[in-house]
């Protein structure tokens, strides 16, 4: 997360809930880009969290999974998934 926050952005913290565990959610703006194929998207926040049971982080690491995003991300664009063939691509 540090690397990508805005500097003196102001943190917030929330709870969440996943798996009947309660979590602990900080998020901090960010003003930056990444790009996934050749579409670039901005980045206007990040959020990491803590207090996932040890199964949860048992599943992601051995999946290979290093983090996540989510839907705010594609809000000015189109996100089309391939379910069968394994693919997607971004509008």
């Amino acid at each position: 997360m540090g690397e990508y926050r805005t500097p003196n952005g102001k943190i917030k913290e929330e709870k969440g809930n996943s798996w009947g565990n309660i979590l602990k959610v900080i998020s901090a703006p960010a003003d930056q880009s990444i790009k996934i194929g050749t579409r670039e998207l901005k980045l206007s926040e990040v959020t990491y969290v803590e207090g996932t049971s040890q199964m949860q982080n048992l599943l992601m690491k051995t999946s290979g999974m290093q983090g996540m995003i989510g839907n705010q991300l594609f809000i000015n664009s189109k996100l089309i998934l391939d379910c069968k063939n394994e693919k997607f691509k971004v509008e």
